[in-house]
């Protein structure tokens, strides 16, 4: 097809391929991410193995809780957000005034133990702790509370979101287990400090020169060893390190921390094979307006096959699993 309406048709396709494959793209990901959901056992804390792994249990606080800001509720992470709509009709405008998400790190407990989750990073799905609309300025005192902390007036047109996972609750975390420290390492490192301490104090120097001959040998040096060895041991004991695993961001991957459980976790991943569907479509359309243009030879269509095929065999995976 040659004239005005080809270079239409050659601009829609151009713009009906590149959606496509961009919504594609976007679906497979969400589609990857449930299959890691769904297809990764859940570990046990006690007995979880180093790289991507799923934990689900309580989430504890390790130190002082964080109080969500507007409910005061006890939890390891929070997010809130105002926003405030103004005009109607096609002068409407939503605006955030005020956006907050702030978490610590926390132990993930099960029936065999814990284990120290850092939040950094993670894509967090929270419980919905407030969902408020404020009408003819009508609101909950602890609402009206958050928003003067914060300088806002509560006037009709806002609306506060609070999300939290909240301390003691169920919570789903999947990511990366490793080591946030080397215990052995760092007990050789206090043993090699005492040492030269003990060294420095010429009473402390003489009790390691056993025989009195002025120079120590391998047995004195081995002897003085395990003392201090047995020192540092005795005050790990009294005074226990911090944890040497974590669970914690991987550098490629998923992180995910969902409050309630995996199910919670799924939901919040949406239906990505919805996107997946549209991306083959929108991409043989394009591929079709494109031959109508003349831009695309006919072997394109095999192309536009091979496309919607692996879409398929993609969404079939998904609802199988």
């Amino acid at each position: 097809m040659t004239g005005p309406h080809a270079g239409d048709q050659l601009w829609w396709g151009i713009c009906s391929c590149g959606a496509g494959f961009a919504l594609y793209a976007w679906g497979w990901r969400g589609m990857r991410r449930r299959w890691a959901i769904l297809n990764i056992p859940t570990s046990k804390a006690r007995s979880v193995a180093m790289g991507m792994a799923e934990l689900a249990g309580k989430a504890r606080v390790r130190e002082t809780p964080l109080t969500s800001p507007v409910r005061q509720l006890a939890c390891v992470w929070y997010h809130v957000r105002v926003t405030r709509t103004t005009g109607s009709g096609k002068n409407r405008r939503t605006e955030t005034v005020f956006t907050q998400k702030v978490g610590v790190p926390f132990d993930l407990e099960d029936a065999t133990g814990k284990i120290l989750v850092i939040p950094e990073g993670a894509e967090v799905t929270g419980t919905e702790t407030c969902d408020l609309e404020i009408v003819w300025g009508l609101m909950t005192p602890d609402v009206r509370s958050f928003l003067g902390r914060i300088g806002v007036f509560g006037g009709s047109g806002h609306h506060v979101h609070e999300w939290a996972v909240l301390a003691d609750a169920d919570t789903y975390v999947l990511g990366d287990v490793g080591k946030v420290r080397d215990a052995a390492a760092e007990r050789m490192k206090k043993v090699g400090a005492l040492l030269r301490d003990w060294l420095k104090l010429p009473d402390r120097k003489a009790a390691i020169d056993s025989d009195r001959d002025g120079r120590i040998d391998q047995a004195e040096w081995d002897a003085a060893r395990g003392a201090a060895q047995a020192e540092v041991l005795k005050e790990e004991t009294a005074a226990p390190a911090g944890p040497s695993v974590a669970i914690r961001k991987p550098r490629a991957g998923y992180f995910l921390i969902a409050a309630g459980g995996e199910k919670t976790a799924l939901k919040a991943q949406g239906y990505p094979a919805i996107f997946v569907t549209g991306g083959i479509l929108l991409v043989g359309l394009g591929i079709g307006l494109l031959y109508e243009a003349g831009s695309v030879p006919g072997a394109a269509w095999g192309g536009a096959a091979v496309v919607t095929v692996a879409g398929g065999w993609s969404i079939a995976r998904h609802f199988r699993s």
